[in-house]
């Protein structure tokens, strides 16, 4: 359907609106058409109602010259009278339905029995209600037959047939029908000019995030979005180009992630840092390194080496969301250091719950005997077989609180030197450097 996709919104709307439209002005015609064709019919009855009411006064001004109902002098004078104001034929009927006078273009014929019941029902209606004349109306003949009963001095009733044409019902008809096919073409124009407005608000910029996300999912993040409204899909498309900046950011720093623990590395933890400098924003900077990681790994190899880099990973992260606050980030720089960039105000609850945190289950990555003697024996650096504690965690902390800083690398040099000074404290400790110059 002109290049349409078939499952496409585009293709389903176009259905939709060519259902409605045809619904909607059917029901508008039926109604309209009704209406009216009731209208026209009225108007023609009230019409033949006031010619009829000239015919009576006619028809009653020769009762007294009727004295033989079988003399047609009376009906011929009536007739004549009556063809002056367009009344070209009458028919003068007995009771019983036989003709007593005819003049017209037809024969002269006895009354069916259709039309006998009319002339009884004519009279009875003038009898018990009282009505003048009775109406037999024919649409499709586009004819309203008027009975006049009279009532004779003898007694005797006769009934005047007067067919009345009804020229101007086709002509009503078809005035109808422009104004229904006028109410078609307005509909269908209001329709299309409605089609036009949802597909320009919102199939096409619908049409234009599908593109883009198809794009995205390719790994293209070089997209541009032109949508501007002020409406949800102008929401939803600047969610969309916000969306897209978190996906490079995300794709920038995962290019420098650790491939162990998939947390940002070196390049951004620089950033990070640069950025709360920047953005003078009052920050600490907790540096973590197990103690003992060393005789860990030699003692059980690297792959249980792995598995306690993760937990250390876990207890940061868990402290980081915990206690941390909208600008804490989690960072890690290699081998068993990791690093944590907060507020100020958030370090000393972050140390307190990496150091309680890890204490609690770090004997779980040792044998029984290591767990229940505290120790374990391996080569020091310089290949002397020694006995090592079991693993801690020592937690340096730099900030910009006590003295300002102007670069990462000052905060960098900090946390080396209380590293240092932490790393000799036995245990899992963390200590802060409140130093002013």
């Amino acid at each position: 359907m002109l290049g349409i996709r078939r499952n496409s919104l585009s293709y389903k709307t176009a259905i939709l609106y060519i259902v409605l439209t045809i619904v909607i002005t059917s029901i508008f015609n039926f109604i309209i058409w009704e209406n009216q064709s009731d209208l026209i019919t009225r108007n023609q009855q009230l019409i033949s109602e006031n010619q009829s009411v000239k015919l009576k006064n006619l028809f009653a001004k020769q009762r007294d010259l009727i004295s033989d109902k079988t003399n047609p002098d009376a009906y011929k004078r009536i007739a004549e009278a009556a063809s002056q104001d367009g009344f070209k034929e009458l028919t003068v009927f007995t009771e019983k339905g036989d003709v007593l006078y005819y003049r017209g273009a037809g024969k002269n014929v006895k009354a069916e029995a259709e039309e006998k019941i009319v002339i009884n029902r004519a009279i009875a209606k003038s009898e018990l209600e009282d009505k003048e004349f009775y109406h037999d109306i024919h649409i499709k003949e586009r004819l309203i037959n008027l009975y006049i009963p009279l009532s004779l001095k003898s007694g005797e009733v006769i009934v005047g047939k007067f067919p009345i044409k009804v020229k101007s019902l086709e002509e009503e008809k078809n005035v109808l029908l422009r104004l229904c096919l006028l109410v078609t073409v307005i509909v269908i124009f209001l329709q299309f000019i409605f089609a036009l407005f949802l597909r320009k608000i919102v199939i096409i910029p619908i049409s234009k995030l599908e593109k883009i996300t198809h794009e995205v999912s390719k790994g293209d993040f070089n997209q541009s979005i032109d949508i501007k409204q002020d409406d949800e899909i102008g929401l939803l498309a600047n969610a969309f180009k916000e969306m897209m900046l978190s996906l490079v950011r995300i794709r920038e720093e995962a290019k420098g992630a650790n491939p162990l623990t998939g947390l940002p590395g070196n390049n951004v933890i620089v950033k990070k840092i640069e950025d709360m400098i920047h953005q003078k924003i009052e920050f600490a900077v907790i540096y973590g390194d197990l103690d003992n990681f060393k005789a860990y790994n030699d003692r059980y190899g690297f792959s249980k080496g792995d598995d306690a880099i993760l937990y250390c990973r876990d207890c940061f992260l868990d402290a980081a969301k915990r206690f941390g606050d909208a600008l804490t980030f989690v960072g890690h720089e290699g081998g068993d250091d990791f690093v944590i960039v907060t507020g100020y105000n958030n370090w000393e609850e972050i140390c307190k719950g990496i150091v309680t945190a890890f204490d609690s289950d770090v004997k779980q990555f040792y044998n029984d005997t290591d767990a229940k003697s505290g120790f374990i024996e391996s080569l020091d650096r310089q290949g002397r077989r020694m006995r090592f504690p079991l693993m801690s965690i020592s937690l340096a902390v730099a900030s910009n609180h006590y003295r300002p800083v102007t670069d990462h690398r000052a905060i960098v040099s900090i946390a080396a030197e209380m590293k240092k000074y932490v790393k000799k404290i036995e245990g899992s400790n963390y200590a802060i450097d409140k130093r002013i110059n």
